[in-house]
């Protein structure tokens, strides 16, 4: 690990003490890092942060994968379609400003208040996003190398495979790090304000409605280390399996 790594939360941290020694802020709404790092600990001994981990790793890995299903193939048909793309894109982008969070009253009516809703939403925000990355990962592929193929007179299922493809997966894995992030955002605002009993969502509004603060504070750090660690691992892959990208 490189030290320039630690820069970043070591500064956080003497801000926040900062602010705390210096009465910027009402120390009952923002306790010291010191309580909250307590606090973090006392819910990891007793375990049942855990499950609300559990339940929103879930839901945010079956609405990512519902959007690649969907997103993927749409967006390599529009790259691949002029005619398609023309037809196709203005409708992605409208839905694309509608903020997420603005169509969850919809998506009650259809799914109800349960996880298929959570699920739903999220697959939704990140499916447009993977949309729009594979559309133009394909449409902003090197011409001279299609032609190249076209020339020799490789088959078209061959030549999108071994050409249309490799050119796309660099902007296709932005798409699955933006839409990943987009659901484990939209799964845990979901998770606030929808019926359940788990999921990180609920511990910080629980949290908050009980001026339980050091453990909203916890709910909210553990949640983006949550989705840090997803990004991580989404980089990984990609450097795995894209890489020759940069090169």
């Amino acid at each position: 690990m490189r030290r320039e790594f630690l820069i970043g939360p070591i500064a956080a941290l003497v801000v926040w003490q900062l602010v705390v020694s210096l009465h910027v802020v009402n120390a009952f709404f923002l306790p010291q890092p010191a309580d909250v790092a307590r606090e973090i600990v006392r819910l990891v001994g007793r375990g049942d942060i855990f499950r609300d981990i559990l339940a929103t790793c879930l839901r945010v890995l079956a609405g990512f994968v519902i959007a690649v299903v969907v997103g993927v193939p749409v967006g390599l048909a529009m790259g691949s379609s002029r005619q398609l793309s023309d037809s196709l894109e203005s409708v992605v982008d409208l839905l694309r400003s509608i903020p997420g969070t603005a169509l969850i009253p919809l998506f009650i009516l259809f799914f109800g208040v349960g996880d298929k809703t959570k699920i739903a939403i999220a697959a939704f925000a990140a499916a447009l996003v993977i949309i729009v990355n594979s559309m133009y990962g394909v449409s902003q592929g090197s011409r001279i190398r299609r032609m190249a193929a076209k020339t020799m007179r490789v088959s078209p299922l061959r030549r999108f495979f071994q050409v249309t493809m490799p050119d796309a997966l660099p902007d296709i894995f932005i798409g699955f790090r933006l839409g990943l992030s987009a659901c484990v955002v939209l799964v845990v605002v979901s998770e606030m304000f929808l019926g359940t009993t788990v999921g990180l969502g609920h511990r910080i509004y629980d949290a908050e409605l009980l001026y339980r603060i050091d453990e909203m504070y916890c709910g909210i750090i553990i949640t983006g280390v949550f989705g840090y660690l997803l990004n991580r691992l989404s980089v990984l892959l990609e450097r795995r399996v894209v890489h020759w990208a940069g090169r």
